[in-house]
């Protein structure tokens, strides 16, 4: 699966941000939300797996965990994550 277009991805949004934007995306009509990050980065992956995000399938990386190899470029392999919106949910 291709990288999404590095130009529609929007500005790197805050731990207290999320719920606004959970909730700004389902007004919009959308059923999931994608977030990205560093396999390195333990904390930002603890954190969207405590806001419900699921890990997207991959290759094995980093204490396990499944990365898009080379996603935005070589050798620099991302984390994906997706959570699924119920109407009404957060």
């Amino acid at each position: 699966m291709a990288a999404p277009d590095p130009g529609v991805r929007i500005r790197p949004i805050s731990p207290a941000d999320y719920p606004t934007v959970i909730e700004a995306v389902r007004a919009r009509g959308c059923d999931r939300v994608r977030a990205v990050t560093s396999p390195v980065n333990r904390g930002s992956v603890a954190f969207h797996r405590r806001m419900g995000f699921d890990i997207e399938p991959g290759e094995a990386g980093p204490d396990g965990i499944a990365v898009a190899a080379g996603y935005d470029g070589e050798g620099q392999d991302r984390v994906r994550f997706v959570k699924q919106l119920n109407a009404g949910a957060s």
